[in-house]
């Protein structure tokens, strides 16, 4: 964590155990299937009623209404589809038009980003007790024709509003949906490379990419599993006076590099990227169905 902090953290991963183990579906049995940008999904079963519909702003299916990211809790759920954040009451508000089914609820407050973003992970960040939500980590790998913002990752935070009170409304949301940008990682990957990124709750970032030229030279194949813990900035910071960003598209200036660096390979078989932060464990997933666990 930066200074200054309250916050104390279980520590960046610097070095790792010398010991891995590798995990395989069981024989007969097809493995969990994860697409990409999506994290596990678990299906009810037949009997089961869905509670909500979350829809878009839009009447008809788009492109840019995927889902990328969801976080829930209380009565809301923040939402981040492929070119912004929404935020939604998950509590049933009753309709004089209301369809048949389950009750739809379309968003409270919406931000667009200037960029289609590829890959996003979220995750809340570690704080003391408090009545406030608390605030919200986002990282992102953008999409775009051109080159630096597909090879530079954005972190960001969802700050909480302070007035906010356990009833959400469209009057009384939980965080301000504009995100505050606090850094930028940069992360080259080739045309069609393997990307994958993981978040903890204590800033440290973990993530896939193709910058392997320092240690095998230029290549057409190869992956590099690099970290570094994210900075933080006040409530204020760089996000005016209001704790609103006045700035979140993505730039390219100000790139950092990685500070830790876990493994170099030199095909691109890793496929995802997962991580316990408080036990200092990583999981690599591979394209043939392994898992190798790493300790740090």
């Amino acid at each position: 964590m930066a200074s200054g902090s309250s916050i104390s953290s279980p520590g960046p991963p610097s070095s790792l155990v010398a010991w891995t183990t590798a995990v395989h579906s069981p024989s007969g049995t097809s493995p969990t299937s994860v697409k990409r940008n999506s994290s596990f999904s678990i299906h009810p079963s037949s009997r089961s009623v869905p509670h909500h519909t979350f829809a878009s702003l839009t009447n008809t299916p788009q492109p840019d209404d995927r889902v990328q990211a969801i976080h829930i809790a209380h009565d809301y759920a923040l939402v981040v589809r492929i070119q912004s954040i929404e935020i939604y009451s998950t509590t049933p508000r009753p309709s004089l038009l209301a369809p048949r089914g389950a009750p739809i609820a379309y968003p409270l407050a919406q931000f667009k980003f200037q960029w289609r973003t590829d890959i996003v992970v979220l995750c809340a960040q570690h704080t003391p007790a408090s009545t406030l939500p608390p605030p919200i980590h986002l990282l992102v790998r953008f999409g775009s024709i051109y080159p630096w913002p597909v090879n530079v990752l954005h972190h960001y935070r969802l700050l909480p509003n302070p007035g906010y009170i356990l009833l959400t409304t469209e009057y009384n949301l939980p965080y301000d949906p504009r995100p505050c940008p606090t850094d930028t990682i940069g992360s080259p990957i080739r045309l069609f490379g393997q990307s994958a990124m993981a978040l903890g709750r204590y800033g440290t970032v973990l993530w896939l990419d193709n910058h392997t030229e320092e240690w095998m030279g230029p290549s057409v194949r190869g992956q590099r599993l690099a970290g570094r813990v994210v900075k933080e900035v006040g409530d204020r910071g760089r996000c005016g006076s209001e704790g609103g960003t006045t700035d979140a598209e993505p730039t390219a200036t100000n790139a950092s590099d990685a500070s830790m660096l876990f493994g170099v390979r030199d095909d691109d078989a890793w496929t995802r990227v997962a991580m316990e932060e408080e036990a200092g464990r990583i999981a690599l997933g591979h394209g043939d169905g392994a898992i190798t666990l790493l300790e740090y």
